[in-house]
């Protein structure tokens, strides 16, 4: 089964409004978070630079995304190769997220905001990564789009 440039524009379009979603979290409700966390043994200055890091790798990843949804219109090598790649990194997000997460759920009730925030992300981050994943494969090859009158 394939999808039409229609349906894969779309899907990838919400992914990367997802994505955005992820980053705009983390930026006011994760790192916030932790720049005043209470644990004595919280390391925010170690913290905060990986969580930029990430909220800067879920914006370029919907970036990417963006890019690829208004500029191809059949499936390549060259496009199933970026979609795969963005497909592992948002996938590699959702996993240090989930990280985020576990770590921040046991310093205490004062960090129970962030570690949600967190697993949110990541949650939305696997949704993310699977369906870029599967619309990569089903987006029509080349002699397929011809057929239809696709440019």
């Amino acid at each position: 089964m394939s999808v039409g440039p229609p349906f894969f524009r779309r899907a990838l379009s919400t992914c990367t409004g997802l994505l955005l979603v992820v980053a705009a979290m983390l930026g006011t409700c994760v790192i916030p978070a932790a720049a005043r966390d209470p644990l004595p043994a919280g390391t925010p200055d170690q913290a905060i630079p990986a969580l930029w890091t990430l909220t800067w790798l879920a914006t370029g990843v919907a970036l990417v995304l963006a890019v690829v949804a208004f500029r191809v219109r059949s499936r390549s090598f060259l496009v199933t190769g970026v979609l795969g790649i963005a497909s592992v990194a948002t996938l590699l997000l959702a996993l240090f997220l989930n990280d985020a997460g576990m770590a921040y759920w046991g310093h205490g009730p004062a960090m129970r905001g962030a570690s949600l925030a967190c697993f949110t992300g990541a949650g939305t981050s696997l949704i993310v990564a699977t369906t870029v994943l599967s619309t990569a494969f089903l987006l029509p090859g080349r002699a397929a789009s011809a057929a239809r009158g696709a440019p």
